[in-house]
């Protein structure tokens, strides 16, 4: 059945003007010129054939039967507001936005939210890089300090550093067993000072090594795409590598690790901190990470 209402435009305007007591005001309040308003409370008049506001001198007053709709419409306008703020924070219970660097991203945590997705019925995902953290940001994933400004929960995961390479830079080379294997190779870094490997071959007594060659590239996601292509040997460790050994596009060039020189942080920001959705994800990832060999993690 067809309702036979004025248009919703003049009653928010007639609503605000009847709870204002002014025209101006009305018109501040809804961002539109008074003369918009005016042609909304004419429409509005016009619809329902009767006059709903007199003026006494410049003043603005309402008729009895103006007082009666008015009472209606923001008692409805009232509920409306009420059931549309319910329905957005049901959906904002159900979305998630993570920041982390493009290298973690690479690594198997987007299957764990492909997962989480499924089983939690997530509405939304979105993945930002860490340098594009703003206040939407739910959670942040990072082995590098971050600022997030205000109260906030840090959650560290200790891992450990390890060589990996292709299949199919071992079988084309000698068998390596040990450190001095590594001196006929290409040593891949994920940084331009070779941080990674300076603290792989210092953990185990070995600074100064010199290898074949050094191939700096300033990004780890780009070293494992590097050693994913036979290039040379870069560094891994249990998370960013955890899917490439899995499915054997890399494997350890030597059964030898160190701890990593810094934890993964988890980040959770104060305004997400009470978000159930946020909490839960949080559980999940943690329980995803423990299948694979981490050696701790700690709040």
């Amino acid at each position: 059945m067809r309702r036979h209402l004025p248009s919703l435009n003049s009653l928010v305007a007639f609503e605000a003007v009847g709870r204002n007591g002014n025209l101006q005001r009305a018109a501040r309040e809804l961002l539109v010129t008074h003369s918009a308003v005016s042609h909304q409370l004419r429409c509005l008049s016009v619809q329902v054939e009767t006059a709903l506001f007199e003026k006494n001198g410049r003043k603005l007053e309402l008729t009895p039967r103006g007082r009666r709709l008015l009472e209606t419409v923001t008692s409805s306008l009232d509920q409306i507001e009420s059931v549309l703020s319910e329905i957005n924070r049901d959906i904002g219970d159900r979305s998630l936005k993570i920041a982390t660097t493009p290298a973690i991203a690479s690594a198997p945590i987007l299957e764990y939210v492909a997962e989480f997705i499924e089983q939690n019925q997530l509405a939304d995902f979105s993945w930002v890089p860490i340098d594009q953290i703003d206040e939407t940001v739910d959670l942040i994933i990072s082995w590098r300090p971050v600022h997030v400004p205000g109260e906030k929960e840090v959650t560290h995961i200790h891992t450990n550093y390890f060589p990996v390479c292709s299949p199919g830079l071992l079988h084309r080379s000698d068998r390596l067993t040990s450190i001095e294997d590594l001196r006929g190779h290409i040593l891949i870094h994920g940084n331009y000072d070779g941080a990674d490997w300076k603290h792989f071959l210092a953990g185990l007594g070995h600074e100064g090594f010199q290898p074949k060659s050094h191939m700096y590239l300033g990004d780890t996601f780009v070293a494992h795409q590097a050693a994913r292509g036979g290039c040379g040997i870069a560094i891994g460790d249990e998370i960013l590598v955890d899917r490439d050994l899995r499915e054997g596009s890399l494997v350890r060039a030597l059964p030898i690790s160190v701890p990593a020189p810094a934890p993964f942080c988890i980040v959770t920001p104060y305004h997400s901190q009470s978000s159930d959705m946020v909490q839960s994800f949080k559980r999940w990832f943690m329980r995803k990470v423990a299948e694979t060999p981490i050696r701790a993690v700690s709040p």
